[in-house]
């Protein structure tokens, strides 16, 4: 009780320590309350955009929602990179150790042509997390965009021949192919433009 500020004072509650308890109890509650209100909106079928939208409005976020906002983020990159770019930097602000964030604010980087930054991004999660797939789709789309055609080449041949690339990521090798489409035609509508 001493440790909680809960000593006793003639038979009352020392009123600072009162306070920060029921302020944890309060906060326990909330996020049990948040947690269960997300549970039901992914059982009915709610797209990852309206899950973070609710996190956000609770004003609860934790670190360990930070996936969620990067889902929210996918569901917007291929129409809306700059909208997508939003939540995965709020990820990253909520969790700076998930490399998944900082892939994806790279990923949403390169698709707005901020080669260097996405760079930046993806050699940083690849330093903690060797064989991130795609952190390797982001790395392969910025050499891409440099006309570093072999690394490139050579990258998505590490992300393919990676066990994480093999299984479960043909959703982040299309991506990556995806990219890399977008980019070869972005330089070759900028080679044939008149000078």
């Amino acid at each position: 009780l001493r440790l909680a500020g809960l000593v006793p004072r003639t038979g009352v509650l020392a009123p600072l320590g009162r306070t920060v308890v029921l302020r944890a109890l309060d906060t326990t509650e909330a996020n049990r309350s948040n947690d269960l209100v997300l549970a039901a909106l992914r059982a009915h079928g709610a797209t990852p955009l309206a899950v973070a939208e609710q996190l956000v409005g609770s004003g609860a976020l934790r670190p360990e929602h930070a996936a969620q906002l990067v889902s929210a983020g996918d569901e917007l990159l291929a129409d809306n990179p700059a909208g997508a770019l939003q939540w995965f930097e709020r990820a990253v602000a909520l969790d700076p150790g998930n490399p998944d964030a900082h892939a994806a604010r790279g990923q949403a980087l390169l698709l707005l042509g901020r080669d260097p930054e996405a760079l930046t991004s993806a050699t940083s999660v690849l330093r903690a997390q060797a064989a991130q797939p795609r952190a390797l789709a982001v790395l392969a789309g910025s050499y891409a965009a440099r006309g570093l055609w072999t690394d490139a080449a050579e990258t998505l041949a590490e992300l393919s021949a990676s066990p994480d690339g093999q299984s479960g990521q043909s959703a982040v090798l299309n991506a990556a192919s995806e990219l890399l489409c977008r980019v070869l035609a972005e330089q070759a509508d900028a080679d044939d433009a008149p000078p």
